[in-house]
């Protein structure tokens, strides 16, 4: 199984498929709109690609095949992921409404600050234990014995890359946009609490299975 547009296909569904990543870019974008929208993919889009080029390079199978290193991995993810459920859960209300007509913060609190999105999905994405053991098993399937490696891996890099960085961009715009139909801090308040409650959710998923690891 070598066909690109194979490999594109599955790229396309895991990255369409909502997870951690997609929920921190549509709630990044709701609770920031449309000036911080592009943040949240970037640092999404670039932890994916880092660690798709260590599991190219082969540091990906290391990790995956070392129940020490995985484990931890699987603690600094979870401890990420439950942090940004803290966060979101505690995050002020805000009327989604007037801020997008007004551009002023108003006593609800900041916006949250570009940088921040960026390095808080580019670690969520960076501590995702399964986005490791899914490209190790993945990326090899597409690699022939007689095609030049650096420049396969490349294009698979490429498509990989470019396939999130579209998605994610249009999650992000389009939650940024519908932001305005939204009133009043009571939508704020209840996408605050659903996100949050998801990434303790996906916090304690991770932790369980490490726990569960180490006493199987």
């Amino acid at each position: 199984m070598h066909d690109l547009s194979v490999f594109f296909a599955i790229t396309f569904v895991t990255v369409l498929t909502p997870g951690a990543g997609v929920l921190f870019t549509i709630s990044s974008a709701l609770r920031g709109g449309m000036r911080s929208a592009w943040q949240a993919p970037l640092g999404n889009v670039l932890g994916s690609f880092v660690i798709a080029l260590l599991c190219a390079v082969g540091l990906g199978a290391v990790l995956t095949t070392s129940p020490v290193l995985f484990t931890a991995l699987q603690v600094v993810s979870a401890i990420v992921l439950l942090y940004l459920g803290w966060r979101a859960w505690h995050s002020p209300a805000k009327s989604f409404r007037s801020l997008e007509e007004g551009g002023i913060e108003s006593e609800s609190g900041p916006k949250p600050r570009g940088c921040s999105l960026f390095l808080s999905a580019f670690l969520l994405q960076l501590t995702n234990p399964m986005l490791f053991v899914y490209l190790v098993s993945l990326l090899p399937q597409f690699v022939a014995p007689e095609d030049p490696y650096v420049e396969r891996m490349a294009v698979l890099l490429a498509i990989f890359a470019g396939t999130g960085i579209v998605i994610h961009f249009c999650y992000s715009y389009s939650a940024a946009w519908a932001r305005r139909f939204l009133s009043g801090p009571k939508a704020s308040t209840i996408m605050n609490r659903v996100s949050g409650a998801l990434f303790i959710f996906f916090g304690v998923s991770v932790l369980v299975k490490a726990v569960a690891a180490q006493m199987g």
